[in-house]
């Protein structure tokens, strides 16, 4: 037991220096990451609103505002900390709401109160990689009988550029994968229990349930993994030990969950109405992106997309797709040889089949688009691959030196092909460059993102600084507001403000430009 804690807390130590290595060459937010620091100020009872900046009554278009008033939606203090909040109010909020909201609020609240800065939600989300790993190598140790394995999977798993991504991501993916290798985990345990064994199947069927629940709240497509899993399971457990134990299994299951899904989504009205799914498919927001990219799916397609996901975990977990390749090398190699073979259980089968349901679904219907939709299954990815050597080569003396140069290979190939998401190096410096024009009034042309818009803005300026949004197609005169000088944030190419600023002789000058803006000074 000594020698598994000293060899796991070696492994852990030296990924979580990664981690904050990358981390430390962040240089901006991703627009999502404005809005997880949006939830964590408004998580608070003593907030009445939810919102974003862009619906809040202060906020109108060709109109100024404080920047003051946009950074105050986006830092936790005492007006806002939930730790000032009934203390049931709030516990009952981790499993109503989303936890990460409540979380993050209380992390930044003691490491950094009244600040706008990544560091809470990367602490957090160390936090929460460390527990991850914990249970991973749990889940490993119960599948493959052999410590050297548990580490291999949470190796290969944290050194991954995919893991390291969610980990710096101001988001919460790392507690809905935190919530979904418990919940295969609990599985596990379930189907290693004995038949009378009523109260301890029972226990863990309810903190399966509360698995599901919190990593619903935070990200909901969660419930499509443990759909294809509820599904798997219940056929095996049919199939290898009966229909009773797997009545008994699936019973509770589907009456909780189907009253859940009838309370908590949509999908009941949107299969009672099918025959509308074109229009809703057209619907704003995640879920009409969702029945979109469904509803528009062609056969045709299929291999694009095949392809595209083949791309994805090459760079992601193996860090380069050549690395992939080999890797495949070493399975076919495996095969012909035949060497000594293991046998790792039907247990395992439990966790194939939902992965690959899973991810075939999603490279199906094209969802893997933002890869995090689909980070929180690569743990039991990280499984399925380990696990395969582990079928073809067992506990060799060969393999395991193959397996060590393997991932000594992956550590090196990822640090340094830098696939880590979300960091934007170099915009430090460039915002910094913008600052240093001290100009105390920004003006930025109404788009898509615009809550984003106005959030990056106010991080360019300061308390003094105020801000106003262009919407040419606005009643609201700007032309009496105008001042002699003004930063001007410019989307894409879309140049309206900086052509209307010229037509009132203005000087326009590009000065710089940000991963998403372009920046002008305008003089009179």
């Amino acid at each position: 037991m000594k020698k598994t804690i000293a060899i796991m807390s070696a492994i852990l130590v030296v990924q979580v220096l990664g981690i904050i290595l990358w981390a430390c060459q962040k240089d901006n937010f991703y627009w999502d990451e404005y809005y997880t620091l949006e939830r964590a100020h408004y998580v608070s009872e003593k907030n009445e609103n939810d919102h974003y900046i862009i619906d809040d009554d202060r906020f109108n278009y060709n109109t100024w505002i404080d920047a003051k008033v946009v950074r105050d939606t986006l830092i936790v203090d005492d007006k806002s900390s939930v730790l000032y909040d009934d203390f049931f109010l709030t516990l009952s909020k981790l499993f109503k709401t989303n936890s990460y909201s409540v979380l993050l609020n209380i992390i930044t609240y003691v490491i950094a109160p009244g600040k706008i800065t990544y560091w809470p939600s990367v602490i957090l989300n160390i936090i929460l990689f460390i527990l991850n790993q914990i249970v991973l190598f749990c889940l490993s140790k119960n599948i493959f009988h052999d410590d050297f394995w548990g580490y291999t999977v949470i190796s290969f798993y944290g050194f991954s550029a995919l893991c390291i991504s969610m980990t710096t991501f101001v988001r919460f993916y790392m507690l809905a994968t935190l919530m979904t290798t418990m919940f295969t985990f609990l599985h596990c345990l379930y189907w290693n229990c004995k038949e009378e064994q009523f109260a301890r199947k029972s226990l863990l069927l309810v903190g399966t349930l509360i698995c599901l629940l919190i990593g619903y709240n935070n990200a909901q497509f969660v419930i499509i993994y443990a759909f294809f899993f509820i599904i798997s399971f219940t056929v095996l457990l049919w199939v290898c030990k009966g229909p009773k134990i797997s009545m008994y299994y699936f019973a509770p299951i589907a009456i909780i969950g189907i009253g859940f899904i009838a309370k908590k989504t949509n999908i009941f009205n949107v299969l009672a109405n099918f025959n509308e799914i074109g229009n809703m498919a057209n619907q704003a927001g995640a879920l009409g992106w969702f029945i979109g990219q469904i509803y528009t799916f062609r056969l045709n397609m299929l291999p694009g997309r095949m392809k595209d996901i083949y791309v994805i975990f090459g760079e992601k977990l193996f860090g380069n797709v050549a690395l992939l390749c080999l890797y495949f090398v070493v399975i076919a190699f495996g095969k012909i040889i035949k060497t000594d073979e293991k046998s790792i259980g039907k247990e395992q089968f439990t966790i194939i089949f939902p992965v690959v349901f899973y991810l075939a679904f999603f490279t199906a219907f094209g969802l893997y688009g933002q890869i995090r939709y689909i980070s929180f299954v690569f743990p039991e990815v990280a499984l399925i691959l380990m696990g395969v050597l582990y079928q073809l080569y067992g506990s060799g003396k060969n393999i395991k030196k193959v397996v060590l140069i393997f991932l000594i290979a992956q550590v090196i190939v990822v640090n340094l092909s830098g696939n880590i998401d979300m960091l934007y190096i170099g915009d430090k410096d460039r915002i910094d460059n913008i600052k240093e024009q001290s100009i105390d009034s920004i003006i930025m042309t109404r788009k898509s993102f615009m809550p984003f818009a106005v959030y990056q803005s106010s991080l360019i300026g300061d308390d003094e600084t105020q801000l106003m949004v262009y919407d040419d197609q606005n009643t609201n005169d700007i032309s009496t507001q105008l001042r002699d000088k003004m930063l001007i944030l410019v989307e894409d190419e879309n140049m309206d403000i900086v052509n209307y600023l010229k037509g009132k002789e203005y000087s326009v000058k590009n000065i710089g430009n940000t991963y998403y803006f372009k920046v002008f000074t305008a003089e009179k």
